[in-house]
């Protein structure tokens, strides 16, 4: 069995809220910590969740609870796993319990990785209020939440084929939201860090620009999703 090699390394997760945490179900997958070694040797403990491995590239993206944000985690610096009730596995021992890399319990990438309107839902929602808040969705704003969608996920390393960008045009043309959701949604990324709350900001700002014209609707909108992701007032400028 593997031992973990920082001094006084107390494994146990502790709680997580996984409503709180993660942006959809489909996100959270198995839950585990790891005792991981990075590029420049040196070695951290880090709560993550994921639910599969990329084996092109024999890494794991995941969610890092101690980031805040998606990483990807190269499976051989991988030092030990350990689960919820602190019992430690050696990677091998870890992906044997859920099947193997290639079993049923760990897809890949290619084959099990969520559509990216479902893993960045909250973002599809806020921006498609941006759209919808003049009272008419357009084909320009249609494209702009698009390649926001696209801009967001790439930066987190989540790359998308074309038929799956077709599928989420349709997904953005039939989208309805209410206030109410709009402004879950935007609560619940307000735990997101401060570059990916402007980077909203930014997205939310190209696409009321989209159709070149500006409605009191969509400043007002703009304030009060600001005001959720706890940005101060300058800082969606």
């Amino acid at each position: 069995m593997a031992t973990p090699s920082i001094p006084g390394f107390k494994p146990i997760l502790g709680d997580i809220d996984l409503e709180e945490t993660f942006e959809t179900e489909i996100e959270i997958g198995v839950v585990v910590g790891i005792e991981y070694t990075d590029s420049n040797n040196t070695t951290t403990r880090r709560r993550i969740s994921f639910s599969r491995v990329n084996l092109v590239s024999n890494t794991i993206p995941a969610f890092c609870l101690e980031r805040g944000a998606f990483r990807q985690f190269r499976a051989d610096r991988i030092v030990c796993f350990f689960d919820l009730d602190g019992q430690i596995y050696d990677p091998d021992e870890f992906f044997a319990l859920l099947g193997g890399p290639n079993g049923p319990n760990i897809p890949t990438e290619e084959e099990q990785r969520p559509p990216i309107w479902e893993t960045y839902w909250r973002r599809l929602v806020i921006f498609s209020a941006m759209s919808h808040s003049d009272g008419l969705m357009r084909e320009d704003e249609v494209e702009e939440i698009c390649v926001a969608m696209l801009d967001h996920a790439e930066r987190d390393g989540v790359m998308c084929k074309e038929p799956e960008i077709e599928a989420m045009r349709a997904r953005i043309r039939r989208i309805k939201v209410d206030d109410g959701i709009v402004f879950k949604a935007a609560k619940g990324l307000s735990t997101q860090s401060k570059p990916v709350k402007l980077r909203i900001m930014k997205s939310l700002i190209r696409i009321m620009n989209a159709d070149k014209l500006q409605h009191a609707s969509e400043f007002e909108l703009m304030l009060q999703i600001q005001k959720a992701l706890k940005l101060p007032s300058e800082s969606g400028q």
